[in-house]
């Protein structure tokens, strides 16, 4: 290893990142849920993958393959990045990132957080990515909805319906 990485490392804490977010031999794992919580604050602040770009410096398809799962995760400069943009706390971010730090947490987060930061079992078998991102997207316009009485109807059919995208995803 050069001594370039090993004074980079110093400078992070012991955080185990190269520049480009690979990993290395490290205690900590990286978490395959950073794309789902970076997608689901893109989101919730109205922010096309263009305009993330615009805001944080990085590429819109870097942004696409982190949000898909195709990179894990990006180096700690992107991440920080990312992080000012969307507004999002280190802490939060950093949790979800490294899975032994997640369970160390003990901040409040919403069930959103709490579900993309965690793995968990449906019927017995782990969920997989599509329908951990269905079931955020039913809690998310649960506790969006308008539930008024003119509009329950609608709400119930847009619930049912993701309700019915979330089974096809198991």
């Amino acid at each position: 290893m050069s001594d370039d990485k090993i004074e980079g490392m110093k400078k992070n804490d012991g955080l185990k990142f190269s520049e480009e977010g690979n990993r290395e031999e490290s205690e900590y794992g990286i978490s395959d849920n950073f794309g789902m919580l970076l997608k689901h604050y893109r989101e919730i602040r109205n922010f096309t993958l263009k305009e993330l770009e615009d805001i944080s410096g990085v590429s819109a398809s870097y942004i696409f393959r982190l949000e898909r799962g195709d990179r894990t995760a990006p180096g700690l400069p992107k991440l920080m990045a990312l992080c000012d943009a969307l507004d999002i706390p280190y802490y939060q971010v950093l949790a979800t990132v490294f899975k032994e730090s997640a369970s160390k947490n003990d901040t409040l987060q919403t069930v959103q957080e709490v579900l993309i930061a965690n793995d968990f079992l449906v019927n017995g078998e782990p969920i997989n990515r599509e329908a951990k991102e269905q079931l955020i997207k039913i809690i998310g316009h649960v506790i969006a909805c308008d539930w008024s009485p003119s509009a329950q109807m609608r709400e119930l059919y847009m619930l049912s319906e993701l309700i019915n995208q979330f089974k096809v995803a198991l």
